[in-house]
């Protein structure tokens, strides 16, 4: 979304007053607001959809996917993003000569490595398990700010620029830089809505010109447009191709970050803490803020678990509706163990079987519905359900932060004392 610059002067915060790029972003939410902003319900009239005939209601099943019940983790995490992008731009004041300057040597400055002495941009990392709604928390709350502002005059003078707010993308599969430039270029491409020979993806992404080369002209990108915050999400993929091949994007990123003070929100499952652990200068950015961590639900008395149900509830396709009552969600917990992909998936699998035999939605549909489209997920499923002993080692997406960061030290002990020969 681009928008037009207008400005709300910051008299709290002496730090963020007389900045543009901070003037320009909307208002600060409090939590409340920022839960019931971040809330989005399908736009539907159930009565109307029940009235057509159930081949062709099967088809709305599809809009369950823009529903989105926000966790209560999500007030801080909201709050803390905005903190991120706000003390990002607060070291760079476009107005001021040391800034102007930084903006037009960003280039020569990754070249040199980005060896600079103030302070270094700050680092959010967000674990949690597969199918808990990591990626689509975070980009609601980056959706609440407009990814591009045009700037023109401000305080009566000239002051012709383009900020990009944020950008997104996903870890590179095979841990290739190439292949984290080419989408790094293509998340900026996608913001400014540039495409054809013009687009940075074709100029520098997929150009005959030097990884360096390519390196150094998105740092000059990002320091032009004012970038002010790197998302990477699925981070554990580079966990997965092991630290010898994933280093150099890791050492991309800290660079870009150190030359032109974009602070890094990193997201994944709790296999990025390995990748973080591997790293002297990422753990000590991160440390520098926090890892949070979004937990799976206990039982099926968690409130955040209740009321998704509950607004489920409300989305049934099926001529009558059930109700959702104890027994309901029970078995809902104990089929999806509370992951909310898990839980949407069921019940509309449940509802397109319902749908085809003409008959009410039962807990029996919920049983053929885990049985048949769930399959793959049934082993950690199941290592969900015992909890008992070390159930998570055969599943490392299941294990706690704090215990793979401890497997994660334990392991470099172990190949720091072979390297020295001690026992």
């Amino acid at each position: 979304m681009r928008v037009k610059a207008h400005y709300y002067p910051v008299k709290f915060c002496p730090a963020y007053a007389g900045n543009p790029l901070i003037e320009a972003l909307p208002a600060i939410n409090s939590p409340s607001e920022a839960l019931q902003i971040l809330l989005a319900r399908p736009d539907i009239d159930m009565h109307e959809v029940r009235s057509i005939p159930a081949h062709q209601r099967m088809h709305s099943l599809s809009l369950l996917d823009s529903l989105f019940i926000p966790r209560p983790e999500m007030s801080p995490l909201e709050s803390e993003i905005g903190m991120l992008i706000r003390s990002g731009y607060a070291k760079r004041n476009p107005i001021l000569p040391n800034t102007t300057r930084q903006i037009y040597t960003a280039r020569e400055r990754m070249r040199l490595q980005g060896g600079v002495e103030s302070p270094l941009p700050p680092c959010l990392a967000l674990t949690g398990m597969s199918g808990l709604g990591k990626s689509r928390s975070i980009k609601s709350i980056l959706s609440l700010y407009p990814q591009v502002i045009q700037h023109r005059r401000y305080e009566g003078k000239r002051f012709n620029h383009q900020q990009i707010t944020w950008i997104s993308l996903d870890a590179p599969v095979n841990g290739s830089v190439t292949g984290f430039l080419l989408r790094a270029f293509g998340a900026i491409d996608r913001a400014l809505g540039t495409e054809g020979p013009a687009s940075y993806v074709n100029q520098y992404g997929r150009a005959k010109i030097s990884v360096d080369t390519k390196i150094e002209e998105l740092g000059q990108i990002a320091s032009t447009f004012h970038l002010g915050l790197l998302h990477i999400d699925d981070l554990q993929r580079l966990a997965e191709v092991g630290n010898k091949k994933s280093r150099p994007v890791i050492n991309l990123i800290i660079q870009l970050a150190n030359v032109v003070k974009v602070p890094l929100l990193l997201s994944g499952t709790h296999q990025m803490v390995n990748l973080i652990a591997g790293s002297m200068e990422a753990s000590r950015r991160v440390s520098s803020e926090s890892i949070q961590h979004l937990k799976l639900p206990g039982s099926a008395q968690d409130g955040h678990f209740q009321l998704l149900v509950a607004a489920l509830e409300k989305y049934q396709f099926v001529d009558k509706p059930a109700r959702f009552d104890a027994a309901w969600k029970d078995k809902l917990f104990d089929l999806s163990q509370g992951l909310p992909a898990v839980l949407l998936s069921l019940l509309k699998n449940a509802q397109k079987i319902a749908l085809r035999t003409g008959q009410e939605l039962s807990l029996g549909h919920l049983d053929v519905a885990y049985q048949e489209h769930c399959t793959l997920l049934h082993p950690a499923l199941e290592a969900l359900r015992k909890k008992e002993g070390d159930y998570y080692l055969a599943y490392e997406d299941l294990l706690p932060p704090q215990k793979l960061l401890e497997l994660a030290n334990e392991k470099l002990r172990k190949q720091a004392r072979k390297a020295i020969g001690a026992p």
